[in-house]
């Protein structure tokens, strides 16, 4: 289960963390500015999919909400150098959402997901989301010596953003991003 490989990664990468103390941390020491980013988020932060095992029952909302602000403090203490990026809470929300509310479970998960990017890829500093925008010119020059499809650039740059910051969320089935996570979960625990 992902909730097994999660806190198997933790113990194995990240022994002497604890999700309880980051929360805690948080706490008094987040900068202002990112809290009241995540808590903008937050309230924005519900996926919507017919087919999901929740969509038939009412979510508490207030709880998701709680759980999901919880969630994304703990990452901008365990990743100062990443801090929060806006997206992260989709990804969240919709782990969250997966694993019944376990929050330790969708933080660990969440933390296997983004360190399987390549590097800079949500960096903000010096140039915002370096990563990602080399991920995007190398996704317009394959296209382009592959395919040729040249030009692709502007067009990528547009769709791009919601496909690969959220981790394909609201763009992919969510039958098709269970399976995309749980193979990349899978390969990050081995």
């Amino acid at each position: 289960s992902w909730r097994d490989m999660s806190l198997s990664w933790q113990q194995q990468h990240a022994p002497q963390t604890s999700y309880e103390r980051l929360v805690r941390a948080s706490i008094s020491e987040m900068r202002p500015e990112e809290r009241n980013a995540i808590r903008r988020d937050v309230q924005r932060s519900q996926p919507v999919f017919t087919a999901a095992p929740w969509a038939s029952e009412e979510v508490d909302q207030a709880a998701h909400s709680a759980r999901l602000e919880r969630v994304l403090c703990a990452w901008t203490q365990y990743d100062q150098e990443i801090g929060y990026v806006q997206a992260m809470n989709l990804v969240s929300s919709t782990l969250l959402l997966l694993l019944d509310g376990d929050e330790e479970a969708s933080f660990w998960s969440l933390v296997q997901l983004i360190r399987q990017l390549p590097p800079s890829f949500y960096a903000r500093a010096p140039l915002p989301l370096l990563g990602f925008w080399t991920e995007v010119e190398v996704l317009s020059q394959l296209a382009s010596k592959l395919f040729g499809l040249d030009g692709l650039r502007t067009s990528l740059l547009q769709a791009a953003p919601q496909w690969m910051l959220s981790f394909w969320v609201g763009t992919l089935p969510l039958e098709t991003i269970v399976m995309v996570w749980d193979a990349m979960l899978k390969r990050h625990s081995s």
